[in-house]
């Protein structure tokens, strides 16, 4: 019996855990694809951080629920593939999930980041490497913080393993859940760029991106 779809669950799931309407109502980001001045050259988000989205999320990423986490990580590389196909973005040459540190990873059980570069890896063919970068601090959540305190407050928290630096890689994709100020991936960015050799193209990948304030959605 083919399985139903996760969030309506009255309709057999047309891939990945959700149907064909469900996958048509999703709260898709406008524009997907942001231009950043912030030590990567732009963001590429799925969705937006609303329902039935940010419950997705939650369940995946504290609750484990993996076929949360394989919905999410196909509507990133639906996103992906088609802005490649129309040329809107460059291919990179290596997918790097944001690291966890070691404790939060025992306490999580798995680097969600992690399995949604797995799952890009596999679909768009390109590789990924979770040892280039290392966290060096168990940080307390960011929020509520603006994006000055956010910033201070991931200055000196990421680490590159300069073994697995190489001058023939020059374009890399950061891979993340969610995005609110950029805080994270400005941090791994800079200390990528500090490392590196020699030029580096980086972008943000991310499933979802928490919206401007006030916005809502019926679901």
């Amino acid at each position: 019996m083919q399985p139903s779809c996760l969030l309506c669950g009255r309709h057999p799931h047309y891939r990945h855990n959700i149907c064909q309407a469900c996958l048509l109502d999703l709260p898709w980001a406008q524009p997907s694809i942001v231009n950043q001045t912030l030590g990567y050259t732009y963001s590429v988000c799925a969705l937006d951080y609303l329902p039935p989205i940010n419950g997705l999320i939650k369940q995946f990423k504290h609750q484990r629920n993996l076929a949360a986490g394989r919905l999410l990580a196909f509507s990133l590389s639906q996103t992906i593939s088609s802005a490649l196909l129309e040329q809107q973005m460059y291919r990179p040459q290596l997918l790097i999930p944001v690291p966890l540190h070691s404790t939060r990873l025992r306490q999580r059980g798995f680097n969600q980041a992690e399995f949604i570069a797995q799952g890009l890896s596999k679909d768009l063919h390109i590789p990924m490497c979770k040892s280039l970068c290392r966290r060096l601090g168990d940080q307390s959540p960011l929020q509520g913080q603006n994006r000055r305190q956010r910033l201070r407050h991931m200055q000196g928290v990421f680490e590159v393993n300069t073994k697995e630096v190489s001058s023939r890689l020059h374009s890399i994709a950061i891979i993340d859940d969610v995005t609110t100020t950029g805080a994270t991936a400005q941090a791994l960015s800079s200390c990528l760029q500090s490392a590196w050799p020699g030029p580096l193209h980086i972008q943000l990948w991310c499933l979802a991106r928490t919206p401007a304030p006030k916005t809502q959605l019926e679901w």
